[in-house]
């Protein structure tokens, strides 16, 4: 009895000390946070359906609340001023790899005066300056049709890219 006790317990608690998987990006937010004349829509993008809101002074992005900064912000989010695209899960990975390889993002001693998107991909934002905006959605494009992702997410997205974002 002692020992099926203990052996009982023993993986009781050698269960406990296992290692939580990695949690996978849910979305990737493109954001013009530059100048602008008219407004310029945040494109939401993800492999699964996505529940943005805001309560309060709060936005609530598929369960994860963060403070709201911005009254602009709040009022896009609030008055459904914002895209979204679903993309199958291949090419989400592959626009995930893109982001994280990208060199030409603003870095932190950079001027961000300069920065005239944003891209936020795993709650970390990445600025991209006006010079390199039309660079980075054209070379993303590329690159997800380099990696044979899904013709018709691409062909979307750059068509969105397009219209949207220069």
């Amino acid at each position: 009895m002692r020992y099926k006790l203990s052996v009982i317990l023993f993986l009781a608690f050698a269960n406990c000390h296992q290692v939580k998987p990695i949690q996978k990006a849910d979305y990737i937010e493109f954001k013009h946070i530059g100048p602008q004349e008219e407004i310029i829509k945040s494109l939401f993008v993800s492999d699964s359906k996505i529940d943005v809101r805001v309560e309060g002074d709060y936005e609530i992005i598929n369960g994860n609340k963060s403070k709201i900064s911005d009254i602009g912000d709040k009022l896009m989010i609030s008055d459904g001023d914002y895209d979204v695209q679903i993309v199958d899960t291949s090419t989400f990975k592959q626009m995930e790899s893109f982001i994280n390889k990208f060199p030409n993002f603003l870095k932190s001693n950079d001027d961000l005066k300069t920065a005239n998107f944003s891209v936020m991909l795993e709650r970390k934002s990445y600025n991209i300056s006006f010079p390199n905006t039309k660079v980075f959605f054209e070379e993303l494009v590329q690159y997800l049709s380099m990696q044979n992702c899904n013709k018709g997410d691409v062909s979307s997205l750059n068509s969105y890219f397009h219209s949207n974002f220069f």
